[in-house]
Formats: C-alpha cells, structure tokens, sequence
C-alpha cells in the first residue's frame, strides 16, 4: 500500500511542479474527482472483508437447529484442510490472508486483499478509474512538455 501512495503522491507532485495541472477550472474539477474517487475505491477495496467463509466452529454454532437429521446434514459439508473454513461452490483458499474466500478471484499485492465476493465490483470500478487516471496523467503530462518546448525550455535532462 505505501508503494501505491508513493506512486501516486510522486506522479501528481511532479504533474504540479512541472506546470502540467490542467488550468481549466472544469478539468481540474473533473481531473480532482476522479483521483478522489480512485483513493477512496483503493482503500474500499483494501479494507473491505472480501467475503471471507466462516470456520467449522461459527458454522455450527450458529446451526441451532431442532433436527438432528438436518443439523448432521449441513454438517457433513467439505472443510478446507489449511484454515476449516467450510468449501462452498467456488470458494478457495488464500494462502497471502489465510483464509478462504467465497467467489475467489485472486489476491491482490497492490490492495494487499483478495479480490472476492464482496470487493469484486469496487475493484472492475477502481481499475476503470485507475486507468483514466493513468491516461488523464499522461495527455496533461504531454501537454505540458509540449508547452515548454514551444516556450524554448529546454528538455529536462535524462536521468544518469
């Protein structure tokens, strides 16, 4: 998470000091929101439980059920042999979190969270706007380059 903000923190500093914020009031209103809502989409997606499956011993505590026959029933489910979570379709082990996770899709470094049944949508949302971001930052980039060029700066030096 800290090489995120890092990133993100240097990308934009620099798109500052260069003189490459856009100078529109609208863009920058525009080129603002999204990279609030692209943090607040990192940190939903970092923070938030992705669907994590409950233990053998939630599950049949919370199995208070009059019928022996139905309560034995639910309890010859498959466990998972790392962490006793009960196996549900599509549910998987996550050897980063240590726990399983319903609808799995992976584990995520930059989030440090898996990507599961509940963070699924906000991650697709946080990649679309990780992305105009990413191109927005490049066109105001460029255009600040060619700004500098057409005033007879000279091109910063390339790095040793």
């Amino acid at each position: 998470r800290l090489v995120w903000v890092s990133l993100h923190a240097g990308g934009i500093g620099l798109l500052l000091l260069s003189g490459g914020w856009p100078s529109q009031t609208s863009i920058a209103a525009v080129y603002s929101a999204v990279i609030t809502l692209t943090a607040l989409l990192y940190a939903a997606a970092s923070f938030r439980d992705p669907g994590y499956a409950e233990t053998a011993a939630k599950t049949a505590a919370r199995l208070a059920s009059p019928s022996d026959d139905f309560q034995e029933a639910l309890l010859d489910q498959a466990y998972c042999v790392h962490c006793h979570a009960e196996l549900r379709a599509r549910t998987k082990h996550c050897h980063d979190c240590c726990r399983c996770v319903r609808r799995m899709d992976h584990h995520c470094w930059w989030l440090g969270n898996c990507v599961g049944e509940r963070t699924h949508c906000i991650f697709v949302s946080y990649l679309f706007l990780q992305t105009a971001l990413l191109v927005a930052t490049g066109v105001f980039a460029s255009l600040a380059v060619g700004a500098a060029e057409r005033r007879g700066e000279p091109p910063p030096p390339p790095p040793p």
